[in-house]
């Protein structure tokens, strides 16, 4: 029963992340400060792709990272 809940909690972090990089400036300083105020965690809040497809430029850490990490996959 245990990873039932903990599947739903992390779809519903996941809705909460999209919906966080919809918003606008001011509504994302609101939702961080409900954020702190309900003393979530930052970290249970999984990485998603942003609205923007724009391409850019990595960084030479990046750059170096994605090699190593491509060199012993």
């Amino acid at each position: 029963m245990k990873n039932a809940f903990d599947s739903r909690k992390a779809a519903e972090f996941r809705k909460l992340s999209e919906q966080y990089i919809e918003l606008d400036s001011i509504k994302k300083q609101q939702f961080r400060a409900a954020v702190r105020q309900a003393s979530m965690d930052w970290k249970a809040f999984p990485i998603v792709e942003g609205g923007d497809h724009r391409q850019f430029l990595l960084s030479y850490a990046q750059e170096r990272l994605w090699f190593l990490w491509n060199l012993l996959p």
